[in-house]
């Protein structure tokens, strides 16, 4: 059985100025190895695809006829063939990997990894597109090399004889589409650039990138027009900005979730999240046609904030940023043309200082429009005002309206006071089963949830299990919180669980305090 040993690359990458189009594989087999250039098995399918896909004869390898005269080709005639098929097709080679251990030619086997020094070809050649050798290569490039090229990679299937499962015929055709589908869009890149070149534009980006917007200022004819060229973000500046990029979310950020918990605690709930409408907006009630963007402040622009841009790769964010704004307003257009109450509440005022004075004025706006009462802090609930644009009451002759009361008219007795509804509680509760398990769980109503506890309807897990004694249970204000306790009590070993519950039994002090001090350690 092969052992571990630690190997360096060995041999230089296949690239010139011209090179366009990267390919990568993983790390170099062991033939490989021995030959000192890339895939040296005569079993792996690699230079046949390359060649079929770009319509070009199979280079030999060593000890195989030589075109045109037919004679036995060399190691050095071999490698010298497979170089030139690569640059006539604009294709740039090399491996992911620099040095690793690794066991004999097993990619799985792979650990310790030195990345390769990706920056000796995109210095010297305009790297337009990443292609990776399998998926070994495409997770290796996505986390060591990605952030410094700039492009998301095409990971096409390994053409190593291991992956048994695609044919010579099928990798061909995969290989040959993708490669065409990138030698078509290249091609539309050059056509735009000499367009632009042309109608005398001043400025020009250095790559085509796929992933922002750049703008373009041309001049024909005395006038000047702006016009725009998608653009991919730049490499980071280094692997710390990297990985603070891939922690950016797209949903569920801290100001949403802090957003839904108050709409959920006001008793504003049955929204949706991210609905398929323009905008996608962060929180929406479709019945209603209302909706809620809670937007960050930094990559929305907030025009409450004083604002930082990078000191790097200025015009790139610059661009990208007025796109986000623009798009931004677009999608509020056009979700108020389709007839959605669009709200938009910034990351800033979510803030510990300024939420509450925010909330004050969102929610009852959401209520009146969804045709809901918020739910106060303390129990009860506060009706929404109504909207409806029927007519005034009519004065009555003395001047008073028909529905107001007269100044002297005597105030309502304390008796006829109309009777607050009780508020809804919510509760978690421990069991102990007959076989000495514990089943935890939450409920509006402890009493009636027993009863089918005990006759065999209220968990699968109790039924059978009888007898069942109640040994605790927690009163909350909020379904979220009964269950948001019900889950961190789960979570708890059996012996801290018996700890709270001997707590509990022995004291007169609540259940609810005493899980919060135990959740709070």
């Amino acid at each position: 059985m092969a052992s571990y040993q630690h190997i360096s690359h060995g041999f230089d990458p296949v690239f010139d100025e011209h090179s366009r189009v990267l390919v990568l594989g993983s790390f170099p087999s062991v033939l490989s190895r021995a030959n000192a250039f890339y895939y040296g098995n005569p079993q792996n399918r690699f230079w046949r695809v390359i060649a079929h896909s770009l319509g070009k004869p199979v280079p030999p390898n060593e000890g195989e006829p030589l075109p045109p005269n037919g004679s036995t080709a060399s190691l050095e005639e071999s490698i010298a063939a497979k170089k030139a098929l690569l640059l006539e097709g604009g294709i740039a080679l090399w491996d992911a990997i620099e040095e690793c251990d690794i066991k004999g030619s097993s990619d799985a086997s792979i650990k310790n990894v030195v990345p390769a020094h990706i920056e000796r070809i995109i210095e010297c050649a305009h790297i337009e597109a990443v292609i990776c050798n399998g998926a070994t290569a495409g997770r290796l490039y996505k986390r060591y090399l990605q952030w410094k090229v700039g492009l998301v990679a095409h990971v096409l299937p390994s053409t190593s004889p291991a992956n048994a499962a695609w044919k010579t015929e099928r990798l061909i055709e995969r290989w040959g589409n993708e490669l065409r589908a990138i030698a078509d869009e290249l091609a539309e890149v050059d056509r735009q650039r000499e367009t632009a070149a042309d109608e005398g534009a001043t400025e020009e980006p250095h790559r085509n990138h796929a992933k922002g917007i750049a703008t373009v200022r041309t001049r024909k004819g005395g006038s000047v027009s702006y016009g725009t060229i998608r653009i991919d973000a730049p490499a980071a500046s280094n692997f710390a900005v990297h990985k603070s990029m891939q922690g950016n979310k797209r949903a569920n950020t801290k100001p949403e979730l802090l957003m839904r918990e108050r709409l959920r605690a006001a008793g504003l709930g049955g929204y949706r999240l991210q609905w398929k409408v323009a905008g996608h907006p962060d929180i929406a009630w479709p019945g209603k046609k209302v909706c809620v963007f809670v937007n960050g402040c930094f990559w929305h622009r907030c025009p409450h904030c004083k604002l930082s841009t990078p000191k790097k790769n200025v015009e790139y964010w610059t661009a990208k940023f007025e796109r986000n704004v623009e798009r931004d307003r677009e999608n509020v257009a056009a979700l108020e043309a389709d007839g959605w109450r669009v709200h938009v509440v910034w990351e800033c005022e979510l803030k510990k200082k300024t939420i509450d004075a925010t909330l004050a004025k969102l929610l009852p706006e959401l209520a009146s429009e969804l045709g809901k009462e918020i739910t106060l802090p303390g129990g009860g609930a506060l009706k929404p005002e109504s909207t409806s644009v029927g007519p005034k009451p009519k004065p009555e002759p003395d001047g008073t309206s028909a529905n107001v009361a007269p100044a002297d008219a005597a105030p309502p007795s304390p008796t006829a006071s109309t009777p607050t509804s009780e508020p809804k509680r919510y509760y978690l509760y421990v069991l102990e089963c007959g076989d000495g398990t514990l089943y935890t769980g939450y409920t509006p109503d402890i009493e009636a949830r027993l009863a089918r506890h005990r006759a065999g309807t209220g968990a699968k897990y109790t039924r059978g299990r009888g007898p069942l004694t109640l040994l605790a249970s927690a009163e909350f204000s909020t379904k979220h919180d009964a269950m948001s306790a019900e889950y961190r009590f789960k979570r708890l070993t059996r012996d801290k669980k018996d700890a709270l519950l001997a707590k509990a039994a022995a004291s007169k002090e609540p259940f609810e305090r005493i899980l919060e001090e135990a959740f709070a350690k």
